[in-house]
């Protein structure tokens, strides 16, 4: 999987820009606001229809013009495919081979990127909406038809709790309420399988690549915590008869507080480093030492579920890990023999083997290239 080429039009900082790339490994370089997150930014909204800053297309689209876009051609195996996202207003209108992409189906699974940036080093100790957003990603990577069962969740989520406060306190009708229950409780047990699974596939995967950068002497581990304890397993059916379980007992509860309290909304991924949750027990290193392994696992599983490595983008990660991670980083970068993209302020501290392309970004603009 490559990303051959690269066009902006009128995002973020970027009026103008065209350039192509090596196919193992590009370094966008400069000064601190210059742009290069934009680029990667752009990548990444080409594999997901998303932001990774989670920007609106105000945001996206360069002050004061009416549209921009994002155009790419990507190589897979044989399959060379143009695409384009054009940001206006509020739409963003996908084309692929210049003919617009009809559904979502449609639009994903044509590349695939996993992103390393900063605000990634929060996983481990930060809020239980960040460790939920790692997992939906990596799900969404594997299984491109997980964006919409997702959006489906949200939705009838959105629609629930707006039934809890419409009569000010008030228990809403029974057969009302029970078609949202039944229909909450089958979309959140979908989630629910579907994050589980994800889970249990990298438990091992993690655990292994722990004990390489940390040593044979941490023990490491992880685990989907759900709000909803199944019984019988964790199959799609348990899941359901749960979760409908927990509604219904809870609903004099979710009336008084206007929103519904149980679900995957409110599901956790826990870290455990020495049988104990990293959370409140690992040090600044060993959290950084955490994240590094969980990305790392993500890059490994989604090359195997894809046949191909993923693009992987590096956002500035180099100047908040110590050497060792950051050696021990590199390291997983090369092995992957995927292409990269990735942002620094400091070239020289790129310590890598393969074809590299250098990048120097200065307002929004690319001026100068330096291969090796």
């Amino acid at each position: 999987m490559l990303l051959h080429q690269l066009s902006l039009y009128q995002f973020r900082n970027i009026e103008q820009l065209s350039t192509h790339f090596a196919d193992e490994i590009n370094i966008f370089y400069g000064d601190n606001a210059q742009g290069k997150s934009n680029i990667l930014e752009a990548i990444y909204l080409l594999c997901t229809l998303k932001s990774f800053r989670g920007s609106r297309n105000q945001e996206l689209i360069r002050w004061n013009q009416p549209e921009g876009f994002v155009q790419a051609e990507v190589h897979r195996r044989e399959i060379i495919r143009d695409l384009r996202v054009v940001l206006s207003g509020n739409r963003r209108s996908v084309f692929i081979d210049e003919k617009r992409a009809k559904s979502l189906d449609e639009t994903f699974g044509h590349v695939h990127a996993v992103l390393f940036a900063p605000e990634d080093l929060a996983i481990s100790k930060g809020a239980a909406s960040i460790r939920r957003t790692f997992i939906d990603r990596a799900v969404f990577n594997a299984f491109p038809g997980y964006y919409n069962e997702l959006k489906a969740y949200d939705q009838a989520l959105r629609h629930r709790n707006v039934l809890l406060k419409r009569d000010g306190g008030s228990i809403p009708e029974r057969t009302i309420l029970d078609v949202f229950d039944q229909q909450l409780a089958s979309l959140g047990a979908r989630v629910m399988a579907r994050r589980f699974s994800l889970i249990e596939v990298f438990r091992p995967i993690f655990r292994d690549i722990h004990r390489d950068i940390a040593g044979l002497s941490r023990d490491a581990d992880l685990y989907y915590d759900p709000s909803v304890q199944p019984i019988g397993g964790v199959e799609e059916s348990a899941l359901e008869a749960a979760l409908l379980s927990r509604l219904q007992n809870e609903l004099r509860k979710d009336v008084g507080r206007g929103f519904t309290s149980s679900g995957p909304h409110v599901d956790d991924l826990v870290l455990m480093l020495d049988g104990r949750a990293a959370r409140s027990h690992a040090s600044q290193g060993q959290h950084r030492t955490l994240v590094l392994a969980l990305k790392i696992t993500e890059i490994k599983h989604l090359h195997t579920i894809l046949g191909v490595p993923p693009l992987l983008l590096l956002d500035d990660v180099s100047s908040e890990l110590d050497e060792h991670r950051n050696n021990q980083l590199m390291e997983h970068v090369v092995q992957s023999a995927g292409q990269v993209f990735m942002t620094t302020t400091d070239p020289k501290s790129m310590r890598l083997k393969g074809k590299t392309v250098r990048f120097c970004v200065q307002a929004g603009k690319l001026i100068s290239e330096l291969s090796s």
